[in-house]
């Protein structure tokens, strides 16, 4: 589950400047695997001013995506299903649904990786943000500091 709000955060903001990132491995008991269970992942925009955390679990008992800006002007949430506004009162402003489906903004994505790949682009270059993020996530795992995602991407 936690790779697709990676997308959106991404798809919608860019590659952050730094990640830290703490994981936890096994803690199911009942379970061998080697992947990571749950990652806590902090982030860094300098030049649009934005910080942020994501949190993300396969272990975790309530299964929920949700996206949830906040801005000088209120807060927008982004849930499958829904979009909604709040002022910075914390007064809903206005709330847009889709049963069953992500809002149109996910589906523009989805719209958009179909045109790269039926352009003569190459449909790859796309998600090598979405690696360098994962790469320097793991990175700062290791180190236990942050790490610069750009520095993962290909020249």
């Amino acid at each position: 589950m936690g790779y697709h709000l990676i997308d959106l955060l991404v798809w919608y903001f860019g590659l952050p400047d730094k990640v830290f990132a703490q994981m936890n491995y096994n803690s199911r008991e009942d379970q061998v695997y080697n992947v990571e269970d749950t990652a806590k992942i902090t982030f860094d925009y300098f030049a649009k001013k934005i910080s942020g955390s994501l949190f993300i679990s396969r272990v975790y008992t309530e299964k929920k995506e949700s996206l949830t800006v906040i801005g000088t002007k209120g807060l927008i949430k982004l849930e499958k299903g829904s979009l909604t506004r709040f002022d910075t009162n914390g007064t809903q402003m206005e709330k847009l649904t889709r049963e069953g489906s992500w809002l149109s903004a996910g589906v523009e994505q989805i719209d958009y990786f179909c045109d790269v790949l039926n352009s003569d682009k190459n449909p790859y270059l796309s998600h090598f943000e979405h690696i360098a993020f994962l790469e320097a996530c793991y990175k700062s795992q290791e180190s236990g500091t942050f790490e610069e995602p750009k520095k993962f991407l290909f020249s």
